[in-house]
């Protein structure tokens, strides 16, 4: 086996010991029993486990033996498809991350990766700076690699806004699940039978965003005794110009819905132009929420009714986890949900008997 297949992870298993022990020893932390420091060190000789570039520099200089020079920069990896995601909503979550690692005093820098791209480059500038940790905000299927070949160079990685179940990794993400399911659950409470979806590209993978609200909004109707009717769902991308064209789409059925619940409050602006340029009224003509609760949500005609997704939290959360694992005080991949809520605007009306809109907005609040 070489040298680059052994992890910290064989270490431990050989001295039958913890991860974060393992780490106090090869930094020189202290605080390990002599007997248990003997075990670690028989299992680094006999592996030929070489810590990673950024433990190293933990405990000695840049050059060789000298002062502790901590790792203080964070990298954040974004994918270059930012349009796949929805620009504003990453902009603002990086954002909020970015503000905490200030306030921390950590430095960052942001990375952007392709799905051409060779992870080992990545990997490279990651050893040549001094960084502390990864937060990789989301993650496309082609990424997977990447984050694998990070973690098998013992970086500390956080993967903030998607559940990857399938990686030993921390992952920070909203209950994008519940959230959609709520508000799904809010539109059939308001007379909406007939509920289409504007989501993002076909197929995306396990744990995404797109996935799990596509899945809370079809167990919404499901125990609501609705009919899932995937003729009312349209795919596309998470930019306005992608809302817009969907919903002219949905608008032009022989039976359109009656409301149309968008995944991201950008993709929402696109599908409210296309709504006042078939000249149809929200909410009378069609209600529409959004998923997000982006800044400009509030500031749309009509307001819009959204999901509230807690991004500075999601941020804090996915620094302190990274400290936290760069330390050594943590062996455990965590998968960390935050929770989500439907906030109630203007944007959405309750029926009557005959499906048409209430001219009580008082029924909508009620139902928040």
């Amino acid at each position: 086996m070489g040298d680059r297949n052994i992890t910290i992870k064989d270490v431990a298993r050989m001295a039958k010991v913890s991860k974060s022990t393992v780490s106090r020893v090869v930094n020189n932390q202290g605080g390990v029993k002599s007997e248990t420091e003997k075990a670690v060190w028989e299992a680094v000789r006999r592996l030929g486990y070489k810590p990673n570039i950024a433990a190293q520099r933990l405990v000695r200089g840049e050059n060789g033996p000298g002062p502790t020079q901590e790792p203080n920069s964070v990298a954040l990896l974004l994918s270059s498809d930012a349009h796949f995601y929805g620009v504003h909503f990453f902009s603002e979550l990086i954002n909020a991350t970015t503000n905490i690692l200030s306030e921390k005093g950590l430095h960052f820098y942001i990375l952007k990766i392709n799905r051409e791209q060779d992870p080992e480059l990545i990997i490279r500038r990651l050893t040549e700076v001094n960084t502390l940790g990864v937060l990789k905000m989301s993650l496309a299927a082609p990424e997977r690699e990447f984050v694998e070949g990070v973690l098998a160079r013992e970086f500390p990685v956080v993967v903030v806004d998607h559940l990857a179940s399938e990686l030993e990794v921390n992952c920070v993400c909203p209950d994008y699940y519940h959230g959609a399911y709520e508000m799904t659950r809010y539109l059939i409470g308001l007379g909406h039978q007939r509920i289409g979806v504007i989501a993002g590209p076909k197929g995306e993978i396990e744990g995404s965003f797109g996935a799990n609200a596509l899945r809370g909004y079809q167990r919404a109707l499901e125990d609501a005794g609705l009919d899932f009717d995937e003729g009312i769902i349209v795919h596309g991308d998470y930019r306005a110009v992608g809302g817009h064209d969907a919903m002219m789409k949905l608008i032009q059925m022989d039976e359109r819905p009656t409301a149309v619940f968008v995944l991201g409050d950008e993709v929402a602006v696109g599908a409210i132009q296309a709504v006042a340029k078939s000249g149809l009224s929200i909410p009378d003509d069609i209600s529409i929420a959004g998923f997000d609760d982006l800044e400009i949500s509030e500031d749309l005609h009509p307001a819009l009714t959204t999901v509230h997704v807690p991004k500075k939290e999601l941020g804090n959360i996915a620094v302190n986890r990274l400290i936290a694992i760069s330390r050594g005080d943590d062996d455990l991949p965590l998968k960390i949900i935050l929770p989500t809520r439907v906030v109630v605007r203007d944007s959405c009306r309750a029926l009557d008997q005959r499906g048409r809109g209430s001219s009580e907005r008082e029924s909508v609040s009620a139902m928040a």
